[in-house]
């Protein structure tokens, strides 16, 4: 049995799109560099004119690593 085709609208439609940034620590640097990577892709999204920003989410946390080599956040 053949999967059913999707089909698309002629109008183009711009694409939601949201960021994720994350740094470890409170760190200065690393406040900064969360600083910069949200201008960042701030910037991309805004200058693509098939894209619409939604939203950019941030995150200040740390990662513990377990025997096995999994990442857990905290």
């Amino acid at each position: 049995m053949m999967p059913e085709m999707s089909t698309f609208s002629h109008k183009k439609e711009k694409l939601r799109v949201a960021a994720y940034c994350r740094v470890s620590t409170k760190h200065t640097e690393q406040l900064e560099s969360l600083e910069i990577q949200k201008s960042y892709f701030e910037t991309v999204i805004r200058e693509n004119p098939n894209w619409s920003l939604v939203k950019i989410y941030s995150d200040v946390g740390s990662a513990l690593r377990t025997k096995t080599g999994l990442v857990i956040g905290r």
